[in-house]
């Protein structure tokens, strides 16, 4: 069965995950070093401002041309758009290629086909240009691609040391190049490349306190914690938008699963930023990850006092009602929630998990319907297949369940919850295919709501034949 559907998605791929990190704009951290494991929030509003392209003297923002292109192309005249890049381009020999920019307009606008194709236009036009393999590097970094990634952000760097370039153009060039090879180490979890990295690029832009927490978080895996303790610190102290230092420390310990000491850095950060509610986001998620029910709803409780509006607590606070049975309160906290945010893909993905788990007849064909739609709206979202097949299994459609949670845990990334419910469908008919999937999802780390009923799956199914 092409290997247990790719060996179970490659146990998931749920192991420690590597930290998905932005080559230029330089991801802030999350509570724990990643996002909850609980449903991706898609209705969180985007930046919508066009990413600078600082290369000397002029920019986006204070060339004419260029904001006058960004307004025609939001306009959708994308002939008139060209023109003024064109014109830019003409006026401002430090600028990039006008196929250049206005392909990054096009790939921020979510078209990146004709995108690629002006990068490819550019790259013959202009092969001495750094700016054409950055980009290309910073899409194959975000297709996942990272040995093509690091050859092109390598070209970068040796484009950037051309004479021709003044030497802020060079000192551009070269962050943007050592931004994209260092999040292609940090992606391999290579500490030592990806230090190495950032350090050259903390030369060129000395007070960027993203690359500094970045920095730290390098020296952690690479076990100078004292020294990473230092730089979050000093981080923390330039960009308060950052995450407290102990908040970092205790994710970071999580993620090498030694748990008391992620217990205690949490506990700190909870205690010296108590008026801080992304301490307690990070407490309630260890708490969760931990099974450790009763923790995880104190936690949440105490961060709700601080801000009673937070949609990462009360969505965390309806997991933890959900995760100890407490289905009628979790219901209810997430119909509050959808009706705040009707398009909020985390409240209505987990609201649909919370009918589907229901005996109401009506309320699992509700679970279905919200699961379709999230589904449609979001047609790569693994977590939205998974819940279809839930909602599908809950609502008397086991084929159609099948079908969807396979295709879920053969991405590699499915949750324990994509396993769990395909160990289900299979324990009758395909039981040793079953015990490896519900073995996967007990060893995978993260928050897992049907942790004891997998358990009672496992034991049911018995011990495997020898």
């Amino acid at each position: 069965m092409i290997e247990l559907l790719f060996t179970v998605g490659a146990a998931l791929a749920l192991s420690a995950p590597a930290p998905q990190v932005d080559a230029k704009q330089d991801a802030p951290p999350t509570s724990k070093g990643e996002e909850p494991k609980i449903a991706p929030q898609s209705s969180a509003k985007k930046d919508d401002k066009t990413p600078s392209i600082d290369t000397g003297k002029a920019t986006w923002e204070n060339v004419a041309e260029c904001q006058q292109a960004q307004k025609k192309f939001r306009e959708g005249d994308l002939a008139e758009a060209r023109k003024l890049l064109d014109l830019a381009a003409a006026k401002h020999p430090e600028l990039p290629p006008s196929q250049v920019m206005l392909a990054v307009l096009l790939i921020t606008s979510n078209q990146p086909q004709p995108g690629r194709a002006l990068l490819e236009r550019a790259a013959i036009e202009r092969p001495d240009h750094p700016e054409v393999p950055t980009h290309f590097g910073e899409i194959a970094l975000a297709e996942g691609r990272l040995s093509d990634a690091q050859v092109q952000f390598d070209r970068a760097t040796q484009l950037a040391g051309n004479e021709r370039w003044s030497l802020k153009q060079r000192q551009t060039f070269l962050s943007h190049a050592y931004a994209g090879l260092a999040a292609v180490a940090e992606r391999r979890q290579d500490w030592d490349a990806a230090y190495a990295n950032l350090y050259l690029l903390s030369k060129l832009d000395p007070e960027n306190a993203r690359v500094q927490w970045r920095l730290g978080r390098s020296q952690f895996f690479k076990g100078k914690t004292e020294e990473a303790l230092t730089l979050f610190q000093q981080a923390f102290a330039k960009e308060k938008t950052l995450e407290p230092p102990e908040l970092t420390m205790g994710g970071l310990w999580s993620q090498k699963k030694d748990f008391p000491k992620a217990e205690k850095w949490l506990g700190d950060a909870a205690k010296n930023h108590s008026k801080d509610v992304r301490s307690f986001v990070g407490q309630t998620t260890f708490y969760l990850d931990q099974g450790r029910i009763s923790d995880a709803r104190t936690a949440a409780k105490a961060g709700l006092q601080v801000d009673a509006n937070s949609v990462q607590l009360r969505l965390l606070d309806a997991v933890v009602a959900r995760s100890a049975g407490e289905l009628d309160y979790a219901e209810r906290a997430l119909q509050e929630l959808v009706a705040k945010l009707p398009s909020d893909f985390g409240a209505t993905n987990q609201l649909a998990l919370v009918l589907a788990e229901q005996d109401d007849t009506r309320k699992k064909a509700q679970a279905l319907d919200i699961a379709s739609n999230n589904q449609k709206l979001n047609p790569n979202n693994v977590e939205a297949v998974t819940t279809l097949g839930w909602a599908m299994y809950r609502n008397g459609l086991p084929e159609r369940a099948e079908q969807a949670l396979q295709a879920a845990v053969r991405t590699g990334q499915a949750s324990s919850d994509a396993a769990y419910y395909l160990g289900l469908i299979w324990s009758d008919k395909k039981k040793d295919e079953a015990r490896k999937l519900l073995e996967a999802a007990l060893a995978a780390p993260g928050t897992f709501v049907h942790r004891k009923d997998c358990e009672e799956a496992l034991k049911k199914l018995g011990e495997k034949k020898q």
